[in-house]
């Protein structure tokens, strides 16, 4: 249901016009959402996160409350590892990978087995609007989701390449080698969706049918980025050693990885400016930078093209054809 007008008091800080309104009614030392199927308690929605942009928590509660039917079925059945700004992005934060015991009796859980820690972990999963508000209320002022399902965890659906721009690297080469990765996909039969990273960076997602292990999309990744890197060394770098990689873009094909997870689209990172990862076209990337699409920003591109990710949720790509066609042998 929708509140009425004028019925409680809205999350948000007034800076920014958010498409929808969330409100909220006091609740003891607290708030509980008003219109939403299961009532959310917030905490301090006044306090600020952003400092340089006076953005609040509540702001950061109104941004996914109204970019929430684009971003759930980008966060459905997967779990979600959480970077906790308690006090803001000025604050300190921890990372919470285990679903808080205070967390409500409606938060849908995926354990998952965990490498370093031992035993299951009880991930949190996004399953409605109200578990995505849930989230953001603990502090998680970005959503980090696996590149796998948690009912077939071994197996992601999507091949990530990670285009992290280093120190004195220009955004103008951080397109430029998405440009040459793009030509290489398309030349294997593959397609891929561009995105900012929320930050200084890029993610292309190629969505696959989750039939091929991690080591498989990772050592497809990684040769590619590995081609790209002797072809134009001077712009690409696949240098494990920082300190070598110089004003490059490092291809991380590292977050190709079982228990890895990367900024989901939409987010919002921890970075001034509130800045969101965005999906982008392929024919825009010289014409946009990261700090073009924030909190404040997004809303007039999200009316005109919905979810231009959607096309990353449908797979229908394997990488067999393409693996031949680069000479790797099977792994699987």
């Amino acid at each position: 249901a929708t509140p009425e007008e004028g019925e409680g008091r809205s999350a948000a800080s007034g800076l920014v016009a958010f498409p929808e309104e969330l409100r909220l009614e006091p609740d003891r030392d607290a708030f509980l959402t008003i219109g939403t199927g299961k009532r959310v308690r917030v905490t301090n929605p006044d306090k600020v996160f952003f400092p340089d942009d006076g953005y609040t928590k509540g702001d950061v509660l109104a941004y996914y409350h109204s970019v929430a039917p684009l971003l759930l079925p980008h966060l459905k059945g997967r779990a979600l590892s959480l970077s906790r700004y308690p006090d803001g992005i000025a604050g300190s934060s921890f990372y919470a990978k285990r679903t808080p015991s205070h967390a409500p009796p409606w938060i849908v859980t995926a354990p998952m087995p965990s490498g370093r820690q031992g035993g299951v972990i009880p991930f949190v999963t996004v399953a409605d609007l109200e578990s995505l508000l849930w989230v953001v209320n603990t502090g998680a002022i970005e959503m980090h989701a696996w590149l796998s399902r948690a009912d077939r965890a071994d197996l992601p659906d999507v091949a990530l390449f990670d285009l992290d721009p280093q120190d004195g690297c220009p955004w103008e080469r951080v397109t430029y080698v998405a440009g040459l990765v793009n030509v290489l996909l398309e030349r294997l039969g593959l397609a891929g969706y561009p995105k900012t990273s929320g930050s200084r960076g890029l993610h292309i997602h190629v969505p696959l049918d989750p039939v091929h292990s991690y080591a498989r999309v990772r050592r497809f990744v990684d040769t590619i980025g590995s081609m790209l890197a002797a072809a134009d060394p001077e712009a690409v770098s696949m240098e494990w050693d920082k300190s070598k990689r110089g004003p490059k873009v490092f291809v991380d094909a590292n977050q190709n990885v079982g228990g890895k997870n990367t900024a989901a689209v939409y987010s919002v990172r921890p970075v001034a400016g509130a800045q969101v990862s965005m999906p982008v076209l392929w024919n825009e990337l010289d014409g946009i930078e990261p700090a073009d699409f924030t909190i404040a920003t997004v809303w007039e591109r999200v009316r005109r093209y919905g979810d231009l990710f959607a096309p990353a949720l449908e797979g229908g790509q394997r990488l067999d054809a393409a693996e031949q066609a680069l000479g790797l042998p099977s792994l699987d």
